[in-house]
């Protein structure tokens, strides 16, 4: 997900930024999914130790975070852009409570998946992820409490708006498919990762009717 940024200092290019950004995001996204599984598999088939998978998650959890920090720099390459103050604090508070999120992620992962922890230790590990991703939704508001650029913070309002309208369209049609048994389950803490995809076609667009 692509952090908000100020005006241009040339004439915007939403639609190329966010190609950029989703082609690095999704490529990178894609090649680490697969050495993982890969990995994983391998590791499985020699009937190695768990922290053998923790070590790949830790390694998993630094790419996905290296692919994110690098959309992130084809979106701002391509936008020509200049943040704001508020959107500099923006992007290291995010940065970190990202980092926060696969950190947690993954140990919570490997630790379920190697040792099955007891119920007294099993709760607060399930629940680190999702307190990291509260962590960024939080950093988020902050940013629109903070900026002073009204424009900036106009677009980026109504860009969560349209994708919170994505969302609950995109979520309302899959229940009712899955209701009737046409499509597979979607756990529900897919919803803020759908949310962040629908963000970025919606804050391309808006920035282009301002822009």
């Amino acid at each position: 997900m692509n952090p908000p940024t100020a005006a241009p200092d040339t004439p915007a290019s939403p639609m190329k930024a966010l190609i950029a950004a989703y082609v690095v995001g999704i490529v990178g996204m894609a090649l680490a999914v697969g050495l993982f599984w890969l990995a994983v598999r391998a590791v499985q088939a020699r009937h190695l130790g768990s922290g053998w998978i923790f070590a790949g998650a830790l390694v998993y959890g630094a790419a996905i975070l290296g692919v994110t920090y690098a959309a992130n720099r084809a979106g701002r390459r391509f936008g020509n852009t200049t943040p704001t103050p508020a959107a500099r604090r923006y992007r290291r508070r995010f940065f970190v409570a990202m980092t926060a999120y696969v950190f947690t992620l993954m140990v919570s992962a490997s630790l379920f998946a190697g040792v099955h922890p007891p119920p007294w230790l099993a709760w607060p590990l399930a629940l680190a992820p999702a307190a990291a991703i509260i962590a960024t939704i939080v950093v988020m508001g902050l940013y629109l409490s903070e900026e002073t650029d009204e424009l900036e913070r106009a677009i980026v309002g109504e860009s969560a708006l349209w994708a919170t309208g994505a969302l609950l369209a995109i979520a309302t049609t899959w229940g009712f498919l899955e209701q009737f048994g046409l499509v597979a389950h979607v756990e529900a803490w897919a919803v803020f990762p759908l949310w962040a995809l629908c963000l970025g076609p919606a804050s391309a667009l808006v920035r282009r009717r301002y822009l």
